[in-house]
C-alpha cells in the first residue's frame, strides 16, 4: 500500500499557516536518507487538507509540520493528521 491523501485537523488564525511534507521508504535506513515531497514532488508542501500524495510506497512513512507564526502573536493548533493508503 502507498498513501493515497493527507488530511488533517488544526486552527489556523489570519495571518499564519501551516504545511506538510511527506517521506517514505522500504527500511528505517532509508527513510533518513528520503527526500521530502509535497503536492508537486520535492521542495513543495501539502497545503490543503485531503489533497492527494503522489508518493512511492514503502513500509516506513513520515511526515512533517511547518508552522508559520506570521507575527508571532498567534500560532496554528494541530489537532490531528490522518493518511489514507490505498
Amino acid at each position: 500500500k502507498k498513501p493515497d491523501k493527507i488530511s488533517w485537523k488544526a486552527e489556523v488564525p489570519k495571518r499564519t499557516s501551516l504545511k506538510f511534507q511527506l517521506r517514505s521508504a522500504s527500511s528505517k535506513e532509508e527513510l533518513t536518507k528520503a527526500e521530502w515531497i509535497g503536492s508537486n514532488g520535492a521542495g513543495s508542501f501539502f497545503t490543503t487538507s485531503g489533497e492527494a500524495v503522489h508518493s512511492r510506497a514503502g513500509k516506513w512513512i513520515q511526515y512533517r509540520a511547518l508552522f508559520d507564526m506570521g507575527n508571532g502573536a498567534d500560532t496554528p493548533i494541530l489537532s490531528e493528521v490522518k493518511l489514507k493508503f490505498e
